[in-house]
């Protein structure tokens, strides 16, 4: 009788232990399912605002230059506007390779809230430029922004998504349409813009800070990240 309660009871601890190794893998698997999506949400929110920060200024450019240079000759608005527009295709540029090399060294999550947190409060910083100097070093830190999250952006999404070739295919093409809904965003800003003026829209620009707290809660480094910044720190 003993035995066989022995025996009964080996048996429920063997298969306890049997279930419990067969449930990880299947949570795991859920978790790392879940973070595609939060991969994909977040990436998708991020680029969606770069786009909206992005083109502000081209609805905002005839208004706040005219304010700026106290003109409004459209030859020289274009000018200096075109000045500033460049500057911020500059920065745009450098962050792409800049902050490439800042999320292999700290990893793509962080430098991703770093970067969103870089364009929106330099955006919102275009809000109180006396000059058209001052506007130009804000749309540089803006671009510089930018070009990090939409370079480190597509990284992750594309690590977050690896093994599966068509799905991954599908979640970066469906990521791009999130350019096209922050252009549409800032056009929507701008009809609620009424008496405000182009401070307003800029001042808006600070939403995107917002998706940090987003990733900071949901989003964890790709598995491959965490091996390569983990070799790192070994040395």
């Amino acid at each position: 009788m003993a035995h066989n309660t022995l025996t009964k009871a080996s048996l429920t601890a063997t298969s306890a232990e049997q279930a419990q190794e067969h449930a990880l893998p299947t949570a795991e698997a859920k978790a790392n399912r879940l973070q595609k999506w939060h991969a994909l949400a977040a990436t998708y929110l991020g680029e969606c605002f770069d786009a909206m920060d992005a083109t502000i200024y081209f609805i905002a450019l005839v208004p706040a230059m005219s304010e700026l240079l106290k003109t409004k000759d459209a030859t020289t608005i274009g000018l200096y506007g075109s000045i500033v527009l460049a500057v911020f295709m500059v920065g745009w540029a450098l962050g792409s390779v800049l902050f490439g090399m800042v999320s292999d060294r700290f990893g793509r999550v962080k430098t991703m809230m770093w970067t969103i947190l870089l364009y929106a409060g330099a955006s919102g910083m275009c809000a109180l430029a006396h000059n058209w100097q001052e506007l130009a070093i804000c749309r540089f830190f803006v671009g510089l922004g930018i070009g990090g999250e939409v370079s480190i952006g597509c990284v992750l999404l594309g690590e977050a998504w690896s093994g599966d070739r068509a799905r991954k295919l599908w979640a970066m093409s469906f990521m791009q349409t999130s350019f096209g809904v922050g252009c549409i965003l800032t056009g929507l800003f701008n009809l609620g813009s009424g008496e405000f003026g182009w401070r307003y829209l800029f001042l808006v620009g600070i939403v995107p800070a917002l998706v940090t707290f987003y990733i900071r809660k949901n989003l964890k480094e790709p598995a491959s990240v965490e091996t390569m910044l983990e070799k790192r720190r070994k040395g």
